[in-house]
């Protein structure tokens, strides 16, 4: 009698601690839903699911409104019946977003965002997911945006993750340099552009590191379609960032300067095309095919300003 009354008690205390030692999760009621339902919107309510379900947890850090690969991603692979099958199974889905359009997220819901990325040690760009275990541990990562068969085989297997403050050294491979026929100053673009009434093409690229920028360097930049189109009613504008490659302080921080002057956004790659004035009369985020890329340098071409380069 005496161990029966002992063990309640034990496990009774030991369950009120449980309960105010966990972290007491947020009101969402009110807050910007995700995808689906099947979205939490906290970390502490995944984690109690899938401690249940014996889950991990898969937490996306998107950009919902103005990330061209967070959409591509949404489009392609995360409303797709493989990754929704495989989700169902053995994931608990968490979506951190961060809108610049969207004024319809609460300031409580972006603050617990930006506080969870910090605490996770998320880092980087969008789209990102970080893999965790159900107590919360980060175990794995899945960096952009890939086709279905390859991001599902990276969520299964995915890059283990060494956190923010324990980044690979990596070692300088030679100069940052433009392709041929790219200048890496705005000011000496438009004066040429002035002269020769044209328009001007500013990519804003990772050159070694970014993916997707290598594509659309190997695939679009380098086409001959792309060079004769540009020859005719283009000057070009390298503003690169790498992360192996050395590149002049001055440089990198004129780049800086530069993209932020035209509304670039953090993301690559990024491209606008401005008028002789320095007026921006198209804009687009990210890289999908040759056909698309042309389509838009047409249209900006076309176009008449739509924003002015603030200096």
């Amino acid at each position: 009698m005496f161990t029966k009354k002992f063990l309640f008690r034990l496990i009774f205390f030991l369950s009120l601690f449980s309960l105010l030692s966990a972290e007491e999760a947020p009101d969402t009621s009110r807050w910007a839903k995700g995808p689906s339902r099947e979205w939490h919107l906290t970390l502490e309510s995944a984690q109690a699911s899938a401690a249940k379900k014996n889950k991990k947890i898969y937490v996306l850090f998107t950009g919902s409104d103005w990330c061209g690969f967070c959409v591509k991603l949404k489009k392609e692979v995360l409303t797709n019946g493989r990754f929704k099958s495989y989700a169902k199974k053995n994931l608990e889905l968490v979506y951190i977003d961060f809108p610049r359009k969207k004024k319809s997220m609460p300031a409580e819901q972006r603050e617990y965002n930006s506080a969870l990325r910090q605490k996770l040690g998320g880092g980087g760009g969008v789209p990102s997911a970080l893999i965790l275990d159900a107590s919360g541990k980060v175990i794995g990562k899945v960096s952009g945006y890939r086709p279905l068969k390859q991001y599902m085989a990276s969520l299964q297997n995915p890059t283990p993750f060494t956190g923010r403050n324990e980044r690979r050294v990596l070692k300088p491979t030679g100069p940052s340099v433009p392709p041929p026929g790219w200048h890496t100053s705005l000011e000496t673009a438009l004066e040429k552009a002035k002269a020769g009434n044209r328009k001007v093409l500013v990519l804003r690229t990772g050159s070694d590191w970014c993916p997707p920028c290598m594509r659309l360097e190997r695939e679009a930049l380098s086409s001959e379609v792309f060079k004769k189109f540009a020859e005719k009613h283009l000057e070009l504008v390298f503003l690169d960032s790498p992360r192996r490659k050395t590149i002049s302080p001055e440089q990198k921080a004129y780049n800086a300067k530069t993209a932020q002057a035209l509304k670039m956004g953090n993301g690559v790659p990024s491209l606008v095309i401005v008028d002789a004035s320095g007026k921006v009369t198209a804009r687009q985020m990210g890289y999908r095919d040759l056909r698309k890329f042309m389509t838009f340098l047409k249209k900006g071409v076309n176009s008449s300003s739509t924003a002015a380069v603030q200096k």
